[in-house]
């Protein structure tokens, strides 16, 4: 027998996280929203008569989810040192856009009041003024998520070769 082949490295091991499988990134995913959706809640119900409190719910959710995008998959986890490397970029282009989803969400507020009632009126399935909102955001923050995902992708690749 070989007597190398019981020799420990004196480097020590590396660590690296191992990469989990598709069906498990995948049910991840799927979760986020879940987590968004009770992010939202959990901050909107006690501060619903305060004025800021819509926009912490929606900004709470749309944070959640966007970095849930990001962040959800082996190789964007943020045990990786090419991810926690990329988190201060990610962090300030997230800040620039939750300046602008506050901006969306007030304007939406303050037009809500100046447009015709057909638009802003909330029947039993909501108005089409709500929903124009949440699509407008929903699709703000799933782009957000994948070129954030994008970016994380591209450290880890570049970090390979």
């Amino acid at each position: 027998m070989n007597s190398d082949q019981f020799t420990v490295s004196q480097e020590g091991p590396k660590t690296e996280p191992p990469l989990p499988d598709k069906k498990v990134e995948r049910a991840s995913g799927r979760w986020v929203v879940l987590v968004a959706g009770v992010v939202f809640f959990l901050i909107f119900l006690p501060f619903m008569d305060r004025p800021w409190g819509l926009h912490a719910a929606i900004l709470a959710a749309y944070s959640v989810l966007a970095f849930g995008i990001a962040l959800t998959g082996g190789e964007r986890s943020p045990a990786r040192l090419e991810t926690r490397q990329q988190i201060p970029k990610l962090l300030s282009v997230h800040t620039v856009a939750l300046v602008m989803v506050s901006l969306t969400v007030s304007a939406w507020l303050r037009l809500q009041t100046e447009l015709p009632t057909a638009i802003v009126e909330r029947g039993r399935k909501g108005s089409w003024w709500d929903l124009a909102l949440e699509l407008t955001l929903m699709v703000a923050c799933i782009w957000q998520g994948l070129w954030m995902r994008g970016v994380l992708q591209r450290s880890v690749r570049d970090s390979k070769n």
